[in-house]
This record gives structure tokens, sequence and C-alpha cells, in this order.
């Protein structure tokens, strides 16, 4: 099993795995999926797979990060565009995610106030 440990900067998420560092500064993270037993961290740099639950990924996240869905989180400085009455919200990287009826009033809430 890996050695891994998450640390929360001021501007970005520091993963050491093994003795090694990446780095993902929170204005370069897209969106995080959760794919059972690991998270996808898309950023505009490429994707990196995590052996982690979104949950230990969120506790520390800035709080333009918000849950869409259970299995997604997205960075909504990176949202292009938001259907309320479909619940859709689409991405600046072109990617398409379905908003849970009990995550709209929180997606709402944070673009309104990012906007």
């Amino acid at each position: 099993m890996k050695n891994t440990s998450i640390t929360y900067k001021q501007d970005e998420m520091v993963i050491i795995e093994n003795g090694r560092f990446q780095r993902f500064p929170y204005n370069e993270i897209i969106d995080l999926v959760y794919d059972a037993p690991y998270v996808n961290i898309h950023t505009i740099k490429g994707n990196k797979l995590q052996f982690t639950s979104l949950s230990q990924l969120m506790c520390c996240l800035p709080e333009h990060f918000v849950y869409c869905n259970r299995a997604v989180v997205i960075n909504a400085l990176k949202v292009e565009f938001y259907n309320r009455k479909e619940g859709i919200i689409r991405l600046k990287n072109g990617t398409t995610y379905l908003v849970s009826a009990r995550r709209r009033e929180a997606i709402e809430k944070l673009l309104a106030v990012l906007n």
C-alpha cells in the first residue's frame, strides 16, 4: 500500500506519495470525480488518480469547491453555464454534469456570490 498524505496550503493542495510531491494549485483544479476507490483529480494540466475519498479531499478545500452530486465536486470558478431547470452544469472545459436536487441550492448560492 502506498504511503500517502495530503496537505492543504493557502493556494494549493499537496499530495505526498512515497516521498514524491505533487502540487495542485486550487485555480488549476477543474473537478474531482469519485470512482471507488479512487478520485480522479482533473486539472487544466492533466489528470491524477488518487486512492482516497471525496470527503477526505473536500474537508479542507476552499469554499468555491462544491458537490454537484455524490460523485462529483466542481470548482465553481470553472463553471461556464448552469441550467437550473434541468439541473445541468457545464464547466469551462466542456464537461457537463447533472446536479442532484439536494445540491442545487448550494450551487446556486455559491454561483450568485461568485458572479
